[in-house]
């Protein structure tokens, strides 16, 4: 029987307490978006992805656990901040919008992350787009425009800063009310006073 396929992401973990001041700014700043234009997603899907993996195929799990170990080891904690709001793919047909987040380093762990699936069998996947650190707010309905005028009714988001310590291997399952979300592997980095990795 063919093994099962797992949908599988990478994310840094998000502070609970930086999780706080985000929920606090979005009760009011989501209002700003029309209901009828938009599905918000709940603070437990609230994530930084690093890499997509798509579907890979049960069995390779334990071999993209190890490829992750590997291409982690040695990685040092980042110091992340948020950085402004937005939409993608962009303001005429957006499909999410979303809170910026970016610090040094950030878009080479990523890379890191994605580098561990191309040691897998080329059904592991892997999405290659061009990385832009972000948390998903919010998800746009089918067929609906976005008005760049709802961005000035918002107020400012959050100025945050935060060390990110660890990173998540995730399973999403589909669901029709949304994806949920399953931690299989969570990994340590090192702290950013240790030596760096080669």
């Amino acid at each position: 029987m063919e093994a099962k396929r797992l949908r599988l992401f990478t994310a840094l973990t998000i502070p609970e307490d930086v999780l706080d001041t985000i929920e606090s700014w979005w009760k009011s700043a989501r209002h700003a978006l029309p209901r009828r234009d938009w599905r918000l997603l709940p603070r437990e899907n609230w994530h930084l992805t690093l890499a997509f993996y798509g579907e890979i195929d049960g069995g390779l799990l334990g071999d993209l656990k190890q490829a992750l170990a590997r291409e982690l080891a040695g990685r040092q904690a980042l110091d992340l901040r948020s950085r402004g709001v937005g939409t993608f793919p962009g303001p005429e047909r957006p499909r999410v919008f979303w809170l910026g987040v970016d610090g040094p380093g950030l878009e080479t762990l990523a890379r890191h992350c994605l580098q561990a699936a191309r040691a897998l069998p080329s059904q592991a996947g892997g999405d290659e787009h061009a990385f832009k650190g972000h948390l998903t707010l919010a998800r746009a309905r089918a067929g609906r425009r976005f008005d760049p005028r709802c961005l000035l009714a918002m107020p400012p988001p959050p100025r945050l800063q935060w060390r990110a310590g660890t990173i998540d291997l995730t399973r999403s399952r589909l669901r029709p009310e949304g994806a949920r979300y399953e931690i299989l592997t969570r990994y340590a980095l090192c702290p950013a006073d240790a030596p760096l990795a080669h």
